[in-house]
């Protein structure tokens, strides 16, 4: 009878084992994706210059700010311009046209790690239309059809590391403002603040998302003069980032003053330099440090656990349904540790068409060996304990 249940406890102990390490398998197979990857990218806004009825106006200077930080939290980049202007002729009423799809009341947006989408949850920037510093009131509409072609947004934007090719960059259907303002004879201020959802772009060559802007100056060529461009892009604190015209970096920004538009378009790819996924050699590092402390702590535990068998003159069988299950704690506990020091930095930027890798399989493999060797330091540790215990 009690070599029946000695061989019942040895199956059943087998059998949490198996359990044990086929929950491990799914947890640690699932850390990495091991599909092929496939480059894609998820289209954004289209921001553009003033047009309108402006051929008679002369754009004395222009401060473009696209500020790009607000991505560093999922929100979209925020784009100010400000135009001095001068009237040379009478007072006239004149139409303006901005386009600005996600400047439309109501649009709230996040990127929700795939795609940008509505939430209503979350405070819009302040943005509109300023005329000489008073607020003006515009029509939204999302008919765009007629705007020039030679006003098109971008199809790519540059690269960021060596011998990379410029990236192919997508845009969504494009809302316009239509206002209007009187200006009479004299120098005027128009400014013009709205959100803009960058494109978002991911390929084998990082695990970072590339955001992308293409802003489009081709409708400034319409007017009667332009004078001086300043422009200015906003980075996330370490972010590295390109522009298609030349700028120089200054601190956390991409700086450039023009004389005239220097190109139809201002295109800029930026991506954080965080870690956007769990750093696998850390992990693993950590793992194995954890499994050699914890071979001390189970070889305590099977001590104790021999001892009390012993003292109590129970079958050693008795180990083989408490050392799996200690030697599968310790690892999970071990696991969780790693898993915190190996936590990315920056998750929120990680590429919605992830790179897979081959770290799954080295980590079931530390996973399992790691476990059986606990499980046998605690069969051992009780072992031994157990026969010093017996009663002599």
């Amino acid at each position: 009878m009690r070599q029946s249940r000695a061989s019942s406890f040895v199956k059943l102990s087998l059998m949490l084992a198996a359990a044990c390490a086929a929950l491990f398998a799914h947890s640690t197979v699932a850390r990495a994706n091991m599909a092929a990857p496939q480059p894609a990218s998820r289209p954004g806004d289209a921001p553009r210059e003033l047009s309108g009825e402006l051929k008679s106006m002369h754009i004395e200077r222009e401060t473009l700010v696209i500020d790009l930080r607000p991505l560093k939290d999922r929100r979209p980049a925020v784009v100010e311009a400000t135009y001095t202007v001068r009237n040379v002729g009478e007072q006239r009423d004149l139409e303006l046209v901005f386009v600005a799809d996600a400047m439309r009341p109501g649009a709230a947006w996040v990127w929700n790690g795939h795609d940008w989408v509505q939430d209503p949850k979350r405070a819009q920037v302040e943005g509109g239309v300023w005329f000489d510093g008073q607020t003006v009131a515009a029509l939204a509409d999302s008919n765009t059809e007629g705007l020039p072609q030679k006003w098109a947004s971008p199809l790519q934007t540059p690269g960021l590391f060596p011998g990379q090719p410029p990236l192919p960059y997508k845009t969504l259907g494009e809302g316009t403002l239509t206002f209007r303002v009187t200006l009479a004879p004299g120098e005027h201020n128009i400014r013009v603040r709205y959100e803009a959802r960058p494109g978002a772009y991911c390929d084998a060559r990082s695990h970072a998302i590339y955001w992308q802007l293409g802003y489009v100056l081709a409708p400034a060529r319409e007017w009667a003069s332009f004078g001086k461009l300043d422009a200015k892009v906003l980075l996330p604190r370490g972010w590295r980032a390109e522009a298609s015209q030349e700028m120089r970096r200054e601190g956390d920004a991409l700086v450039a003053m023009w004389d005239k538009i220097p190109a139809d378009t201002l295109a800029v790819t930026a991506q954080t330099n965080e870690r956007t996924f769990s750093d696998e050699g850390v992990f693993w590092v950590v793992l194995i440090v954890q499994g050699c402390i914890c071979t001390v702590l189970a070889a305590f535990a099977g001590w104790l656990i021999g001892r009390w068998l012993g003292r109590r003159g129970r079958n050693f069988a008795w180990s083989l349904l408490v050392a799996p299950a200690l030697a599968v704690l310790f690892v999970y506990l071990s696991y969780l540790f790693a898993d915190v020091l190996a936590a990315p930095s920056a998750p929120e930027q990680a590429a919605f068409n992830a790179v897979g890798g081959y770290g799954g399989i080295i980590t079931f493999f530390l996973v399992i060996v790691i476990t059986g060797w606990l499980f046998i330091i605690t069969l051992i540790a009780a072992f031994i304990a157990r026969r010093r215990a017996l009663p002599a």
